[in-house]
């Protein structure tokens, strides 16, 4: 946790942290190490509801270098750092892994027929939806909840808008029983998958631009710089 940690590690556990609440409104989202370790290679750009900056990677460079390591999240120990060679080789790991999972998530358009109660109660054991929404920018399947009433809908909503996403995962977990990780997705995606980009739509197709700020539609490569 991170008054077990050295100032130079805690100060990059804790710009990890900011980039995931931006990113995802959570303290530390489910891959945040695997996805930020990325960026600071330069494998990626975007993280969620960001668009990661030079500057962004070169904060990260800096942190980690000073630390002489990397943060990761252990359940038990929450923030805990592990030497840069200790988390390379985990990331080598992970990256003969992912492809894998990616692939397999990626091959056929999943089911999205909504969770009963019943089998919400038995994935109690932290796995991922295997049913739900892909959300085109993070690439999760957000759940469905067959007994997640209009009324009880309206008033998790209005927890998260009132900046209470803790609140939020509680009463969504309270009202159907949906565990943690479900409870988590669901209410970070708003109950609804996001589209890849979150611009305003493009003048000449309608399709999401990147940014507000952008003058050139990846959809349609219009542009009017």
């Amino acid at each position: 946790m991170l008054s077990d940690l050295t100032g130079e590690q805690r100060a990059l556990a804790q710009f990890m942290s900011s980039l995931s609440e931006n990113a995802y409104c959570a303290g530390w989202m489910d891959g945040l190490e695997f996805a930020l370790w990325q960026v600071l290679l330069g494998e990626r750009r975007e993280y969620g509801r960001l668009v990661m900056t030079g500057e962004d990677r070169a904060k990260l460079c800096s942190l980690s270098g000073a630390a002489a390591g990397w943060i990761v999240f252990d359940d038990e120990r929450e923030e805990t750092w592990v030497s840069l060679e200790d988390w390379q080789s985990r990331f080598r790991d992970w990256q003969r892994l992912a492809p894998a999972q990616d692939d397999a998530a990626w091959s056929s358009e999943p089911s999205n027929e909504p969770y009963t109660r019943e089998e919400l109660r038995a994935a109690e054991d932290g796995r991922w939806p295997e049913r739900g929404d892909r959300c085109l920018r993070c690439g999760v399947l957000v759940p469905r909840f067959a007994d997640l009433t209009d009324h009880d809908r309206e008033r998790i909503l209005d927890l998260k808008k009132r900046s209470d996403p803790g609140g939020a995962m509680s009463a969504l977990r309270k009202a159907i029983g949906a565990p943690t990780r479900f409870a988590k997705i669901w209410v970070l995606h708003s109950g609804r998958p996001q589209p890849r980009h979150a611009g305003p739509p493009c003048p000449h197709c309608g399709e999401p631009l990147a940014s507000e700020r952008a003058k050139q539609c990846l959809h349609c490569h219009a542009d009017w710089h």
